[in-house]
């Protein structure tokens, strides 16, 4: 159970520990925290399976962090209405998780429309689009605000589904 893969890497080749402290906890609103995992050894080979998986666990996760459970609920609601989704937050690592967990919430099924983790700034009028859409939005310009008005509004900081 506790036996090293032979990688080839002669003995220097070991699995290391990596502490990892919550993305939140330089911000003070979300409790510090900090869990532990283990990196594979050199030369490992992850299928996309596997990474999918690790990057739901992880997705699901900031969504968990960041919003309370009536408002992952109704997130989860519009996601499977075809909604419109803008959601707001200025930390990216947090922004693109919370956009990303809504494809691993919805399984068996599947986003088919257009997700976009992060939507630049310049590309802004695509808010317009008459599509559903999960977009994410870093900084709520003016712009940003009359453009989303007819749409369902996620504030990651505020904790709030409008």
């Amino acid at each position: 159970a506790g036996e090293e893969a032979d990688t080839g890497g002669g003995a220097g080749a070991e699995v290391g520990t990596v502490a990892c402290v919550g993305a939140g906890s330089a911000t003070g609103k979300h409790p510090q925290s900090q869990s532990q995992f283990q990196l594979p050894p050199p030369g490992c080979v992850v299928t996309p399976a596997e990474e999918a998986a690790h990057l739901e666990t992880w997705t699901v996760a900031a969504l968990c962090r960041c919003l309370s459970l009536d408002n992952v609920l109704m997130v989860l609601n519009g996601a499977l209405l075809e909604r419109q989704l803008v959601v707001l937050c200025p930390n990216l690592g947090e922004l693109s998780g919370v956009v990303l967990s809504v494809a691993a919430l919805l399984r068996p099924l599947q986003w088919q429309s257009l997700m976009l983790p992060v939507l630049p700034q310049s590309m802004i009028s695509f808010l317009d689009a008459p599509v559903p859409f999960i977009v994410g939005v870093q900084h709520k310009t003016a712009e940003v605000r009359s453009r989303s008005s007819h749409l369902s509004r996620v504030n990651v900081y505020k904790d709030s589904v409008k």
